[in-house]
């Protein structure tokens, strides 16, 4: 088996954990390899973020969900299935703790692990596409003006906003920013992903809930404001007065390990309600 280890170095001092988790797989006979942006010791074998996830047989990211999520942004194919190891906060993408790594290793070893499918959306601005995990935000560029955004749903319009933003969000999504910004939860199986408008200067304004199968055209109004798009928490494009951008489902998806029965709702309940 070949694993790659993907790390954020912020969250693992030293790279204790990484180097433990690296000596844990060669130890199991695992052909490992570590990401190469990393300041690494004499003898760790590397390997590019690009070339990791496409010839490896599993990536093993040790981080927390922005750790992902920068993961997914900055790879070339999702072919290759994903574990997470939680070093972070709320780590709700990923699926086991640092103490489990030896655990984890020996599951991977064998063979004993499930995937899970997370589907992504991909958003279109002016013929230039990416995808995203979680969600696509239209948000203002001045956090003391609202602006202008009408959504329509295969050409039919459902609202026109004046709002801090607006944001669509997949299911995996909906744990994220959307929850804080008063969606629903939804259970990552559901065939479906949400808009939802960021603080709007309404009393009607609700979130709501589509079939994957729309599309979504959200359209920016906007007079002396600046307005951004951010995909999964990254700022990837500025947006001027009358910039369209469909959203739709992806044809990729990102594939997680499941190691045990500890399912959605009990996630829910452990890292939300806790």
């Amino acid at each position: 088996m070949k694993l790659g280890i993907f790390t954020n170095p912020l969250r693992d001092e030293g790279l204790k954990i990484t180097y433990y988790a690296y000596e844990l797989c060669l130890d199991r006979g695992i052909d490992a390899f570590v990401v190469d942006n990393l300041p690494l010791k004499k003898g760790v074998r590397s390997m590019s973020v690009g070339d990791m996830s496409e010839c490896m047989d599993a990536v093993m990211i040790l981080g927390g969900d922005g750790t992902m999520l920068h993961y997914v942004r900055n790879v070339r194919s999702y072919d290759v299935p994903i574990i997470g190891v939680n070093l972070g906060n709320l780590g709700f993408l990923t699926e086991i703790e640092s103490k489990d790594l030896s655990y984890a290793a020996d599951r991977l070893l064998a063979g004993e692990y499930e995937i899970e499918r997370r589907y992504m959306l991909r958003a279109e601005l002016g013929g230039t596409a990416i995808n995203a995990l979680n969600e696509v935000v239209l948000c203002s560029g001045n956090e003391h003006r609202i602006m202008g955004i009408t959504a329509k749903i295969n050409g039919t319009l459902i609202d026109a906003y004046d709002a801090d933003g607006v944001l669509v969000a997949t299911p995996t999504g909906s744990t994220a920013y959307a929850l804080s910004a008063g969606g629903p939860i939804m259970s990552p199986d559901i065939n479906a992903y949400q808009l939802n408008a960021i603080c709007p200067h309404s009393l009607s304004s609700r979130p709501i809930v589509f079939s994957d199968k729309h599309v979504i055209e959200l359209k920016v109004a906007l007079k002396e404001e600046s307005a951004r798009m951010i995909v999964d928490g990254k700022s990837v494009a500025e947006l001027a007065d009358g910039d369209s951008v469909l959203i739709c489902k992806s044809e990729q998806y990102v594939s997680l390990i499941k190691l045990s029965d500890f399912n959605f709702y009990n996630r829910v309940k452990k890292k939300i309600n806790s």
